[in-house]
């Protein structure tokens, strides 16, 4: 009975564990996070306008590369804050409240 792997002499164990290994796209060694399959993942910034709060802005990028997703590489999404400075110089919205503007960061699908 072969037990190099067991650490002890289990009399019950009568032959190795059979698995299938898993395939990993990108792996951090550090947070030892790993991703199984490659998938897109949507990421939006919404910035609530304070003036009418059912309204909102919404920039969105989807994520594909598995390095981002692991936190290896950093990924970037545009965002126009001009159109909500815009928006509040003509009366329209306020986006900006005591000099600071207020948003939400969602990671969809994960």
């Amino acid at each position: 009975m072969d037990t190099d792997h067991t650490g002890y002499n289990y009399r019950d164990v009568v032959q190795k564990a059979q698995f299938d290994p898993f395939n990993y796209v990108a792996t951090n060694p550090e947070t030892q996070f790993a991703l199984v399959e490659e998938e897109d993942y949507p990421v939006q910034f919404e910035f609530r306008d304070f003036r009418y709060l059912s309204k909102s802005r919404k920039f969105k990028t989807t994520v594909r590369d598995p390095l981002v997703m692991v936190g290896l590489k950093n990924a970037s999404i545009e965002i126009d804050f001009s159109a909500m400075l815009a928006s509040d110089a003509t009366g329209q919205s306020r986006y900006i409240n005591g000099g600071r503007i207020y948003f939400e960061a969602n990671l969809f699908g994960y």
